[in-house]
């Protein structure tokens, strides 16, 4: 169907009308590139492994970052399994953990989908964007993430039912992708076959189970349980500017304090003052402490986290100031 356009200067074109977002199965072969920031994660940063209900694990799995449950209190199987970082057992850092993760998902279950997709992922080579399904989503084989060259190219896959992995399959990153900005957000469960091998942050709503000897670069992140079985999972932040986001500033420079007041003592006998001669004036040293004076402290903890004012007795500039009392 087409319609007709009349521009200001008479002619009339035809253009296409299309209603509707656009549907294609996943195995054709489609070139898209997303426009999209990097996610940063908050305090659910440090998890390689973070559940709602428990974390259950069998035979030695070895994990990078911390593990953690919250409400539920239940995380067994370590030892056999290691954890790198430390674990927390329904505690405040746990939920603190949540509530970003929380946040994260609907974060990115807002972005626009640049496709809509069908099917198994395997044997694709893609490049960045948000893909997103309606139906469950699959991988066999091995699935291609090509940045072209852009480390800070973004992809997320985002199922609005299940995804699963068949034995063996593979996540391959090229171009310069980094598994900390491949993001698989899964409305319902997730679970890899054995020997999987998985690149990215997994944020599922439901439980995460991973097949016997899978490797994950990344993490998993559920609202419900974690299965671990034998799995090797290096944790990896998700990919940020060099500065995590922070509240802007409402003035971008900081006021030089004015210098202390100079005081006049008077002259000890025998000093050049105590005969009434005047010395040459010397000039004054450059000072290199300053009066009490406001100064930055800009958290790194995440994007909301606000700025607040603290005493300083020492000149120290924040990185992020460009014009500073000492200098």
């Amino acid at each position: 169907m087409t319609r007709d356009r009349r521009p200001p200067d008479g002619r009339r074109d035809r253009v296409p009308l299309v209603r509707g977002p656009r549907h294609l199965d996943i195995r054709d072969q489609f070139t898209l590139r997303g426009d999209h920031a990097p996610l940063f994660l908050g305090a659910a940063s440090g998890f390689s492994v973070l559940a709602v209900t428990a974390v259950v694990n069998t035979d030695p799995t070895t994990i990078s970052g911390d593990v953690g449950v919250n409400p539920g209190t239940s995380i067994t199987g370590f030892p056999a399994g290691s954890a790198g970082g430390d674990v927390h057992a329904g505690d405040a850092v746990a939920a603190l953990a949540q509530t970003a993760l929380a946040h994260a998902y609907d974060e990115l279950a807002a972005r626009a989908a640049d496709v809509e997709v069908i099917g198994d992922l395997g044997g694709l080579t893609l490049t960045p964007g948000v893909h997103h399904s309606v139906a469950a989503l699959a991988l066999t084989g091995t699935l291609t993430l090509d940045a072209e060259g852009d480390p800070n190219a973004v992809f997320v896959f985002r199922t609005d039912a299940a995804f699963n992995t068949a034995a063996g399959s593979v996540v391959d990153l090229v171009g310069g992708a980094r598994a900390g900005n491949v993001f698989w957000v899964v409305a319902g469960a997730a679970g890899t076959g054995a020997n999987s091998f998985l690149s990215g942050t997994v944020l599922a709503r439901g439980a995460v189970t991973l097949g016997a000897s899978t490797t994950l670069i990344g993490q998993v992140l559920s609202r419900d349980a974690v299965t671990l079985a034998s799995n090797t999972l290096t944790g990896v932040a998700p990919g940020q500017p060099a500065s995590p986001p922070s509240t802007p500033l409402l003035a971008a420079e900081v006021a030089p304090a004015p210098p202390p007041p100079t005081t006049t003592e008077p002259a000890a006998p025998g000093t050049p003052g105590s005969t009434g001669e005047t010395e040459p004036d010397q000039p004054e040293p450059v000072p290199t402490t300053s009066a009490t004076e406001p100064a930055l402290t800009i958290s790194a903890t995440g994007p909301d986290e606000a700025v607040t004012p603290r005493t300083a007795t020492r000149c120290r500039t924040p990185a992020s100031v460009r014009t500073s009392p000492c200098s």
